[in-house]
């Protein structure tokens, strides 16, 4: 039983035409003259963009590359963040501090 499965059941229960929001919102744009754009996304058009995400193009590798070396500064910077910027860590830690045992529990 998935959350989809159950959201349809929901749905078949009350009878809604599934669907229908789809047709009233061309409709709703026709008559306004704006361009409806279909955004949904086939599983064959989803696997080619995680495969094309995937393959080590140049731009891929140079992303990769970058994240790996920003990421010693962003944990840097979030255990010792800048003067401008507010510690959540440490507030967070105080914060958790301050609740009683019981509190917790």
């Amino acid at each position: 039983l998935s959350g989809v499965g159950l959201l349809y059941g929901i749905i078949e229960c009350f009878s809604v035409d599934a669907g229908e929001e789809f047709l009233a919102a061309e409709a709703a744009a026709t008559s306004r003259s704006i361009p409806c754009v279909c955004i949904d996304v086939d599983i064959n058009r989803l696997c080619s963009r995680i495969g094309a995400a995937l393959v080590p193009t140049p731009c891929n590798v140079g992303n990769a590359i970058w994240a790996w070396v920003s990421f010693p500064r962003i944990v840097w910077q979030s255990l010792f963040p800048p003067r401008s910027n507010i510690d959540v860590l440490g507030t967070t830690i105080l914060h958790m501090k301050s609740f009683r045992p019981r509190t917790w529990l």
